[in-house]
């Protein structure tokens, strides 16, 4: 029985692991792609929320926060400053929160209704640590990043409805 248990932690740490992993490795994509057609500075595709979403329904919130703040760190560590820091772990901290409770309470919403509230929670979060170091100059930028998590939050959502249904424990997800 104890062997049962040991096999089951090590697979969740591998998963774990495998997710930030995944994480990292979109943060970098998105770091590469020019969004030229944006005049306004800040927009991501917000590619790595699929990694922390995935981590949401396939284990649980906690491991969801748990491949975030890692995949923050490492970011940080490797090409980061302590704006950015601050900006990442605002808007995360939002979305997991959002997920918490989309994963208790919303079990008919599909992946492009959570991630558009995630990527409107996140843009919220980075607008928060905005607000508090520039300013109330910030608030005319709100309109533009509303817009961009209706984009964004809905091509993550198509992204997580092509993933295989092996990847979630609830399968009522997809629509």
């Amino acid at each position: 029985m104890k062997t049962l248990q040991s096999d089951k932690k090590i697979s969740v740490i591998a998963t774990d692991a495998i997710l930030v992993s995944v994480a990292l490795i979109l943060s970098f994509i998105e770091a590469i792609i020019p969004l030229n057609f944006v005049p306004l500075p800040g927009f991501r595709l917000g590619l790595c929320n699929i990694a922390v979403t995935v981590a949401t329904f396939r284990l649980s919130p906690f491991h969801a926060s748990i491949v975030s703040f890692v995949r923050i760190i490492i970011v940080f560590l490797l090409f980061g400053n302590p704006t950015s820091l601050l900006f990442s772990v605002c808007g995360s901290i939002l979305v997991l929160i959002a997920l918490f409770i989309l994963r208790a309470h919303c079990s008919r919403l599909s992946f492009v209704g959570i991630s558009l509230i995630c990527a409107t929670m996140h843009n919220f979060g980075q607008f928060t640590a905005a607000l508090f170091l520039i300013g109330r100059a910030v608030i005319s930028y709100l309109p533009f990043l509303l817009f961009a998590s209706l984009i964004f939050g809905t091509l993550n959502g198509i992204i997580l409805n092509f993933l295989p249904d092996k990847i979630y424990n609830f399968k009522s997800r997809r629509m």
